[in-house]
């Protein structure tokens, strides 16, 4: 009688996850004592869920800023149906097993980040959640776009991330029985509804998956530390906007532009062709205004730099002023730049034109004899 195990010779009877050591749970402080979950190795959600509440209320009381990222697998269902077509294979171990790989790269990053408070859990089937106090958007949204790019790189699908940044300028100012646990639901809520508004019109221009989206919740005056910075020119940053204070605006989750007369991004919305539109900063925030591309809710839009005009684009009396004087246009700052041109451009006159240019010159002079 044979009695060796079928497991030494059937590699389909192994275990479809590894087995986790509860201790290297992805945490630092907030959701201690929790349990596992059995396929990622991540902060079950239902522990996740219980501890995060006072966790968030505390943490922004004590003015710190807090990311909340969700990341949800792209063509999971997809992916596990094409494995299980294969009559030696699996379907849904393949599915456990990709999301071993997403536990265990989520955990490897989790470990890197300097994050005195935070963890990583489960959320949903298919669905990684990431929050922690951290230093601001700009720094969160690298470190985030790292575990992004990892995942990319270990996975054989993509996991596309939604997320927002909240201050104590976001907590509710009545706060009956229960009030932690339902703004914690309006935080996950928010960044969950951002991250399927962003993948359903991507769906519509199909692009490739893998992406982030930026959403906020909507107080009257966010904290420039919860926003984005507007993409320069040549790199693009997807948002979830909001209609606007006033009619025909477009509030973005992003810092306004310097100087008066703003910059222009060129903007995609779900199913319609780009379109560039000018951008004003009102009260910090980033205001599309006379858009053409009006929303009526939350909407997903691509925001796209866009390249100043170059040097030898200058206006010809422009540029000869300035070699006639052995001054350096680029002294000017990018908005600067862009105001004078559209002054140029705008004068009625001769008269008007030659006023401006000179004023050109003075402030391109004043510049350069500071740098």
């Amino acid at each position: 009688m044979n009695t060796r195990s079928s497991h030494d010779t059937d590699p389909t009877e192994l275990p479809a996850v590894p087995l986790f050591d509860s201790s290297q749970l992805p945490l630092r402080q907030w959701c201690a004592g929790s349990r596992e979950d059995a396929v990622t190795g991540l902060v079950a959600f239902p522990d996740f869920h219980s501890h995060l509440p006072r966790a968030l209320h505390t943490a922004l009381a004590e003015g710190e800023t807090v990311a909340v990222a969700i990341g949800d697998v792209d063509g999971l269902k997809g992916h596990v149906e094409q494995t299980n077509a294969d009559t030696g294979s699996f379907g849904h171990l393949e599915g456990n097993r990709v999301m071993s790989l997403l536990g265990a790269t989520t955990r490897a990053w989790f470990r890197q980040q300097p994050w005195e408070y935070g963890c990583a859990a489960t959320f949903g089937g298919d669905e990684v959640i990431v929050a922690a106090t951290v230093e601001g958007h700009d720094d969160f949204a690298s470190r985030l776009g790292n575990l992004r790019d990892m995942l990319a790189e270990r996975l054989p699908v993509t996991v596309s991330f939604g997320y927002t940044l909240i201050t104590g300028s976001t907590l509710p100012d009545r706060r009956p029985s229960g009030w932690r646990h339902a703004f914690t639901d309006r935080v996950l809520t928010e960044v969950d509804r951002a991250l399927f508004l962003y993948k359903a019109s991507r769906a519509q221009d199909a692009p490739q998956g893998g992406g982030m989206t930026l959403t906020h919740l909507v107080p009257d005056s966010p904290s420039p530390q919860v926003l984005s910075a507007l993409p320069e020119p040549g790199a693009s940053l997807v948002v979830i906007a909001h209609p606007g204070p006033q009619p025909g605006t477009i509030a973005l989750p992003c810092r306004g532009p310097e100087g008066l007369r703003g910059t222009r991004l060129r903007i995609s919305a779900p199913g319609r062709r780009p379109r560039t539109e000018l951008v004003l900063s009102q009260q910090g925030q980033a205001i599309l205004v006379g858009a053409r591309t009006p929303i009526t809710g939350p909407t997903a839009l691509r925001l796209q730099g866009v390249r100043a005009p170059s040097p030898h684009r200058l206006p010809g009396d422009l540029a000869r002023r300035l070699d006639e004087l052995g001054l350096d246009w680029k002294a000017l700052p990018e908005h600067e730049q862009t105001q004078i041109l559209n002054l140029l451009r705008e004068a009625r006159t001769p008269q008007v034109r030659t006023a401006r240019l000179t004023s050109a010159v003075t402030a391109i002079r004043a510049r350069t004899e500071h740098t």
